[in-house]
């Protein structure tokens, strides 16, 4: 948090969990140590809900997540997540996404 704040950050914030967070509260949100798929699935809506337009999540997976890491690209995209990245950050692979700004519809 002290990193975020001498990085110019208005304001940040520790959360220990997502089901307190209010909507559109967030620029970003960052998942440290991300304890299974099974949570991640129960906290995305309350995240993406959280997010403001553009705001960005990070997931940290871990050294030994690669195998996970194309289900959770799905799990992200079905809760309306874009602009989604894979990458590598020392030993551990880390995903971030943005909640788009707008949504596109679909005309029948």
């Amino acid at each position: 948090i002290c990193a975020l704040l001498h990085a110019g950050a208005a304001e940040a914030e520790l959360r220990c969990s997502h089901e307190l967070l209010e909507p559109h509260c967030a620029s970003l949100v960052i998942v440290p140590d991300l304890p299974s798929t099974d949570w991640l699935a129960s906290a995305l809506p309350h995240i993406s809900r959280a997010l403001i337009p553009n705001g960005r999540l990070v997931l940290d997976l871990g050294p030994a997540a690669g195998h996970q890491a194309n289900g959770i690209r799905r799990q992200l995209s079905l809760h309306g997540f874009s602009a989604i990245r894979v990458g590598q950050i020392g030993d551990d692979l880390v995903i971030s996404a943005e909640v788009p700004a707008f949504h596109i519809r679909h005309v029948a």
